[in-house]
């Protein structure tokens, strides 16, 4: 079994960024990586995508993630984009339609998706009891939705406008604040039990959360209100400088990292889903040189380790 969803995702986007002055075998890369995503990650019946792949011959995958289909319609759109895929918004719809249908998605009271399911026809599994409904993954689906629709309605590959009204239905059909566990606090619920449908764990301060209270945010934004997740926002999230963080020595000096707790490191994709998912990380000067630290202290701390090819 081979879990390369979150590094393939994020080295897609990467490459995407730098298409126009990549080497050959970089745009390779990209197109070869794009066709795995949407030939052997994507399921042809439902257009949901597996959490991960068996390179084993006919070993008949069958799970899926919510997050992993919201990373799947970022990849729709890049795919689009590099010219590699030439009926990725037709794609597109056939994934939210599934999505949308009630007989296909099993969903919390509040609109939250299930973390697991299956991918041919949305049923439960063996895992989905684990997680239950994921704040998470529901975050995840909302974002690469939205991020789609942006894309196919400026490139004009959305003429009816089905995209657009798909992805907005989804983003509008959670109830985000009630993923809120402590207003003063900043603490945010991570899942919901399956069956009896009460919140289950809580989040730190500062985590790849982050993009539950974005898509929050902007749900509240597009119903023209200042709600509780825009607040929660507002609060915990607006200024960077209020989050934890830890220092890491680089070999040109100590850099700053945001955290979860100043005694451990934060994994480098927690920063990168809020960099390339949520427009308020984005287009925020503090976030933004965060992220560039956090690129800082990984190509430093693989520098450092024996026989790496790291340039």
């Amino acid at each position: 079994m081979i879990r390369l969803l979150y590094p393939l995702f994020f080295s897609l986007l990467f490459f995407q960024n730098v298409l126009a002055v990549a080497p050959a075998f970089q745009q390779k890369l990209l197109s070869d990586s794009l066709e795995l995503f949407n030939n052997e990650l994507r399921n042809k019946a439902s257009g949901q995508y597996y959490d991960a792949i068996n390179l084993v011959p006919n070993s008949n995958e069958t799970n899926s993630s919510t997050a992993a289909t919201g990373m799947g319609l970022v990849t729709l759109a890049i795919g689009d984009n590099a010219g590699v895929l030439s009926d990725a918004n037709i794609k597109t719809v056939q994934t939210l339609t599934a999505l949308l249908n009630p007989k296909f998605s099993k969903r919390h009271a509040q609109g939250w998706f299930r973390h697991w399911f299956k991918a041919q026809d949305g049923a439960d599994n063996a895992w989905s009891a684990a997680d239950g409904y994921s704040t998470i993954d529901t975050a995840i689906l909302a974002a690469g939705a939205v991020l789609n629709a942006n894309y196919f309605k400026a490139k004009e590959k959305d003429p009816e406008g089905l995209i657009e009204e798909f992805s907005t239905r989804l983003l509008l059909s959670v109830n985000w604040s009630s993923a809120i566990s402590d207003m003063n606090s900043g603490r945010l619920y991570m899942n919901f039990d399956l069956n009896s449908g009460a919140p289950k764990k809580v989040t730190s301060k500062f985590n790849e959360y982050i993009l539950v209270s974005c898509m929050g945010k902007l749900a509240e934004s597009k119903r023209g209100v200042r709600g509780p997740m825009t607040e929660f926002w507002q609060r915990h999230f607006a200024n960077p400088e209020s989050l934890p963080k830890k220092v890491f020595q680089s070999a040109e000096g100590p850099v700053n990292v945001l955290t979860d707790h100043p005694f451990h490191y934060l994994s480098s994709f927690t920063i990168q889903f809020a960099y390339y998912l949520c427009a308020e990380v984005n287009n925020n000067a503090g976030y933004i040189g965060y992220f560039k630290n956090a690129q800082k202290v990984d190509k430093d701390w693989f520098l450092r380790q024996p026989d790496n090819s790291v340039g």
